[in-house]
């Protein structure tokens, strides 16, 4: 019975980590909370996060998406050829839309969230905190609940920051692939909370560690004498057991053939191995010189695998040697080796290198005396990035902030030839003209929409071009590209009352041709980077063998794939249905609103 019930616990944290604790306890609230019950009357015992407002967080990671896409081509670069992606708006909604097709689909996050210094108010204020005819209507709060949300949000209290980073977290995670890992940049104010966080979202078996990088040399006056010069970065994997970081290339200018072996390029190797079951003379046959492990050690190979060695060549007797030295060698071939990288160590950015002034210097250069305060150095960016993934893998931040992550993803791939893709997000906050006159002035001066993912894109941009004027690279031979997109109002169905008992709703910011195509793609879990051809103008597409139809369409569908409908299309449904034949087996019709 214990190792069912162990079994089937085992079961419910692989699908959900937060419902079940680091102690092995089955979390009921957090149990309600995810499947929007009513709360039973527990004994709230045991280890866990608590803060307030979190069953209203929880929630609000699955609550359903309520924005769409709509494409900026005038502000991507080479929409046509390009599989990086920015994303304008609130990231909680970003990352609502982005489970649907990139679930499982993403080898690193980065992010670096506002950090909660106590000493102003949040920058960033959720939509749900307002939405309360949602939450009454569905989770039967009170307005004294729905109103402390307010209370909390009025300063960076702990509370306040959790129930803000607590959704975005649990779908962080969904987006993670199996091998996957997220890094988490924080300060000491809430690397504790943090910690606990996300124990519970991840799981805490599935905590790497910290890095540290050193922020700063001095901080200014410590009034008590201790002086803070670093900062952490927390690393969570989706599942540590499939997850492997690799450091530095390894250093094998030692490996050389001077006997011209077989086996190729060698070192001589250590030969002992503290056990106590391979101990054994070695005789060397020219000098007689007899060889035994050192006290408390033993041969790491047995007399039998010792023979076959001197066979293979691996073992070589030394003609003369000094009186101190061994009578022998045991080769180690470079073939031999698994890894040409090696650990990646947690204090790698100790070095001034990755100081915020190295990264204000950088930002500077690319933009001028608006660069925003506290960057992280490319340098940094690029390190993780090179410890993480591979060629084709995807990077997501979605704090973007001022672009470091996008540019070093760049970088990194201008050094190995990889095709590493991007997905930054970034809120369209306005830039307030009275604290940031530079900034705002910046934007009028470039014809740029005064809000803070207009600093963003700017600066992808020109790191994009610097990088491939420096390289001397042309065309496509490094992908400095990405689309833009920013978020409306999903458009809705209402309910009728007449004859017709469903009617569209109208919308104050009708989508394009592309913008419906897009939101299409998203919807039938295809990846928006992938190029698709146009059948029929504003009317029908493909992607592969899937179809996508916006309109009305009279070109006839191959024989296979799926059909994707935008079920806001002015056709027929019925009558379209009809007429192009679904009788090929395993083809799925579906219809999206």
């Amino acid at each position: 019975m214990a190792l069912e019930q162990a079994r089937k616990r085992d079961q419910l944290k692989a699908l959900i980590p937060h419902l079940v604790n680091s102690e092995g306890m089955v979390n009921v609230d957090a149990l309600c909370d995810a499947f929007g019950e009513e709360r039973l009357t527990t004994d709230r015992q045991g280890y866990g996060l608590h803060f307030v407002g979190k069953a209203l967080a929880n929630a609000e990671a699955d609550r359903d998406p309520e924005q769409e896409l709509r494409c900026e081509q005038e502000q991507s670069k080479v929409w046509n050829k390009t599989r990086n992606m920015i994303i304008r708006g609130d990231n909680l909604d970003v990352l609502k839309l982005l489970k649907r097709n990139y679930y499982g689909k993403v080898k690193m996050i980065y992010i670096d969230p506002p950090y909660n210094t106590r000493s102003d108010e949040f920058i960033y204020k959720d939509n749900f905190v307002e939405s309360k005819p949602y939450w009454e209507a569905h989770y039967d709060l009170d307005n004294d609940t729905i109103d402390s949300f307010h209370t909390i949000y009025g300063s960076r209290t702990h509370s306040g920051w959790l129930a803000f980073m607590y959704p975005r977290l649990r779908l962080a995670r969904d987006l993670l692939r199996d091998d996957g890992v997220i890094y988490i940049s924080i300060d000491e104010h809430e690397q504790a909370n943090l910690k606990l966080m996300c124990d519970e979202i991840f799981g805490e078996e599935n905590h790497l560690g910290e890095l540290i990088r050193k922020t700063k040399s001095t901080t200014n006056d410590p009034k008590n004498g201790f002086n803070i010069q670093h900062e952490y970065c927390c690393l969570y994997a989706r599942k540590k057991e499939a997850l492997i970081l690799a450091g530095e290339e390894k250093d094998f200018h030692n490996y050389k053939n001077p006997d011209n072996d077989p086996n190729g390029l060698w070192v001589s190797s250590g030969i002992c191995a503290k056990r106590s079951d391979t101990r054994f003379p070695i005789k060397n046959p020219y000098t007689g010189k007899v060889d035994y492990p050192p006290k408390g050690a033993s041969w790491r190979f047995s007399e039998s695998s010792f023979r076959e060695h001197i066979k293979s060549g691996k073992i070589v007797f030394k003609k003369a040697h000094k009186e101190n030295e061994r009578g022998f060698i045991f080769k180690r071939y470079l073939h031999e080796v698994k890894s040409k990288r090696d650990y990646v160590n947690s204090l790698f950015a100790t070095d001034n290198a990755f100081m915020n002034q190295v990264a204000t210097k950088e930002g500077v250069a690319l933009m001028g005396d608006i660069f925003a305060s506290y960057p992280k150095p490319v340098s940094y960016l690029e390190k993780i990035i090179f410890y993480t993934t591979s060629h084709h893998d995807i990077i997501l931040d979605f704090f973007a902030g001022s672009g470091t992550t996008a540019h070093a993803v760049m970088k990194v791939n201008a050094k190995d030839g990889g095709e590493r893709s991007f997905i930054m997000v970034e809120w369209n906050e306005k830039i307030d003209k009275r604290k940031f006159p530079d900034a705002h002035q910046f934007c009028a001066e470039h014809r740029l929409k005064p809000v803070i993912s207009s600093i963003t894109i700017e600066r992808i941009k020109r790191a994009g071009d610097k990088l491939k004027g420096a390289l001397g690279m042309t065309g496509v031979a490094l992908d400095t590209g990405y689309k833009v997109f920013s978020l409306a109002k999903q458009r809705r169905l209402a309910i009728s009352e007449g004859a017709l008992p469903i009617v569209h709703a109208p919308s104050s910011d009708p989508p394009s041709s592309l913008d419906v195509l897009y939101n299409l793609i998203m919807k039938s879990n295809k990846d928006l980077h992938e190029p698709f051809e146009t059948i029929e103008k504003d009317a029908l597409y493909r992607q592969g063998d899937t179809y996508y139809v916006i309109g009305k369409c009279d070109t006839p569908l191959g024989d296979k794939g799926d059909i994707h409908i935008d079920g806001f299309a002015d056709i027929d449904l019925e009558q379209w249905l009809n007429s192009i034949g679904l009788e090929q087996e395993g083809r799925n019709v579906v219809v999206h609103y």
